[in-house]
């Protein structure tokens, strides 16, 4: 905003002194603060609520979240947030992996970002396994094979109590719901 002030001096044409004054008040980018999450956080949650404040209630606010999961795969998308006056509350949807969140407000003088770095990691129960097997094929690992057998404690291979790839289905009187210790 520029106020501009005349001021004349002098009766007549001749010797008449004009003046310009002007008072500007000095316009800046919106300033951004992000309240929660913290950079570097670690999520279990496929989702988070950011929490920011923003000087500027007018101004045109752009929310990019980019996301790498453990395989090396990208995926993005962007929106555009609406701030209940000064605050925004937006709930986000995390990719699986690192996820970079940038919230960039905008007026007509100029752009303020701010980039969070999150860490989603998924959240299992701990009875899952996963196992995983990876070998050359050079040197006769075509033919390789791999077997896993689950026993119930100490129970013989090739028992009741043995489920492996030719035994998928718990066989009467056997449970294969292991979940519980000492069962």
């Amino acid at each position: 905003m520029l106020l501009v002030l005349l001021i004349s001096f002098g009766g007549g044409c001749r010797g008449e002194r004009t003046t310009f004054v002007g008072l500007a008040k000095e316009a800046h980018p919106p300033v951004v603060t992000v309240v929660s999450p913290a950079s570097g956080a670690v999520v279990r949650s496929p989702s988070l609520s950011l929490i920011a404040s923003i000087d500027d209630p007018n101004a045109t606010l752009h929310l990019r979240v980019q996301g790498e999961d453990p395989e090396g795969d990208t995926r993005s998308w962007t929106f555009e947030p609406r701030a209940t006056g000064r605050t925004l509350i937006q709930p986000i949807p995390l990719f699986r992996g690192g996820n970079e969140i940038e919230l960039v407000a905008e007026n007509e003088v100029g752009e303020r970002r701010v980039t969070l770095e999150v860490e989603r990691i998924e959240a299992r129960s701990e009875r899952v396994l996963t196992v995983e097997l990876a070998w050359e094929e050079e040197g006769g690992g075509a033919d390789a094979d791999l077997d896993l057998h689950l026993l119930r404690g100490d129970g013989p291979l090739g028992s009741a109590e043995d489920c492996h790839y030719a035994n998928c289905l718990a066989l009467p009187g056997m449970t294969l719901d292991w979940g519980v210790p000492e069962d």
